[in-house]
């Protein structure tokens, strides 16, 4: 084949259609050398890369043959195919673009867009984007299904059931449909709704795991507990090796009260994905309940080191903390539970009193203050916030809580008693 470039190309074919792809290379690089400017020559050298996972040699081989032709419509959908499995999605959408450019209605392309808008987050985009697709793909569901997708990923529910129920109309066979739409439900608080459409995407297909797990979300919701462990053992007999059903029976059985067992169900999610969080933190969650504090850190650091943004993690590291006695670690945790989520009731509610049980009454007082912003109308916190100003002596401001108190409920007695307290303080 020497001086015959074609005949490189042709070999390099040929040895790519026999799996041997690291020689297809140096065909396809013999081929250059003699055809240096030929595009194809770059872009099967780009595909060879691309099926070894080597991206950066296939961006590199794609953009010499988008260089030479940029209308070169394949190797733009492949260059940012690779983008994307290298998870470089900015890239990835600038190829997709320049793609939907040369050819506006490929749908190889209109879908590469989609999926690249999702690994964003850029639902809003992905909204706009399908909507003008849709006018000239009014049937094609995988379009609306991304779309209810996007207005369910915005907290816009309404929204999404609208178009879930529009999937659902031309295809009730739809799986997606149904559990999409039965989760917008559930974020809207309408658990016996929602588990309707569950009991759908059920008869549509009964050997659906996640369908039966999220028929048991909804049960548990509904505080159904044992309908809900009957449905994660459904959703177990269909998948045994479903992450999601061993971790979701372990948490029921903890609302059960079965903590052991919880335990022994999230060990089988464990054994399935080491990592998997939500496993993690129910295993925590149900060896706290049991009373073994130190065997709790364990999973819940385990967690942390996974998604270190997760602040149910850190605030459960933290409840182990407190019950071991090790205060001043889990003031740090809570306060790392509030940086990620600042509007976190429950960790300034335990922020506060473990500045108490230290005597930091001050920093208890600004605990509560904060938790007061969250709660403004909560008679019970501006209870405590009394008993701390007394603690300061700072009486005046401490009858003031007591009568804001009261002025959002009276069903507790030892608010009067508290208040008789501080009025003889202030009199001594």
């Amino acid at each position: 084949m020497e001086g015959d470039a074609e005949g490189w190309n042709l070999e390099g074919i040929r040895l790519c259609e026999e799996g041997l792809y690291r020689d297809a290379i140096e065909c396809f690089r013999q081929a250059l050398a003699l055809d240096p400017e030929n595009k194809v020559y770059w872009f099967n050298k780009g595909s060879a890369y691309e099926t070894l996972a080597w991206h950066v040699d296939a961006v590199r081989c794609y953009g010499r043959a988008v260089a030479l032709d940029p209308q070169y419509l394949r190797a733009w959908i492949d260059k940012g195919q690779v983008h994307s499995d290298a998870w470089q999605f900015e890239d990835a959408l600038q190829c997709f673009d320049r793609a939907l450019e040369i050819e506006p209605d490929d749908i190889l392309t209109i879908y590469n867009k989609v999926l690249t808008l999702v690994h964003l987050a850029r639902y809003e985009d992905l909204i706009v984007f399908i909507d003008g697709i849709l006018a000239g793909h009014p049937d094609d569901l995988q379009l609306w299904i991304f779309t209810g997708f996007s207005f369910w990923a915005l907290g816009r529910c309404e929204d999404a059931i609208e178009r879930f129920d529009r999937v659902i109309a031309i295809d009730p066979g739809c799986m997606d449909a149904w559990i999409f739409r039965g989760r917008s439900l559930m974020d809207l608080g309408l658990c016996e709704d929602a588990l309707e459409s569950f009991g759908s995407a059920i008869e549509v297909d009964p050997e659906s795991a996640d369908a039966w797990c999220r028929k048991a979300s909804a049960l548990r919701e509904l505080k159904r507990y044992e309908e809900a462990v009957e449905c994660c053992d459904r959703a177990i007999a269909a998948d045994p090796g479903s992450r999601e059903a061993w971790s979701d029976k372990g948490m029921t059985l903890c609302d059960l009260g079965r903590h052991e067992d919880a335990v022994l169900c999230c060990d089988q999610a464990l054994a399935i994905d080491p990592d998997y969080t939500p496993a993690l933190r129910n295993k925590g969650f149900a060896l706290w309940k049991l009373e073994r504090y130190e065997e709790a850190l364990i999973p819940l650091d385990r967690e942390i080191q996974v998604d270190p943004s997760d602040p149910e993690a850190w605030a459960g590291k933290a409840y182990a903390l407190n019950a071991l006695g090790r205060y001043e670690e889990a003031v740090v945790d809570y306060a790392r539970v509030l940086e990620i989520d600042p509007r976190n009731i429950y960790a300034r509610f335990c922020e506060y009193k473990l500045h108490k049980e230290a005597g930091r009454y001050t920093a208890a007082l600004e605990a509560l203050d904060t938790a007061i912003q969250l709660l403004p109308q909560n008679s019970v916190l501006y209870k405590y916030k009394a008993e701390m100003l007394l603690k300061l002596d700072r009486h005046d401001e401490a009858l003031k809580s007591i009568e804001i108190a009261l002025t959002f409920g009276t069903d507790f007695p030892e608010i009067f008693e508290l208040k008789q307290e501080i009025l003889d303080k202030r009199g001594q």
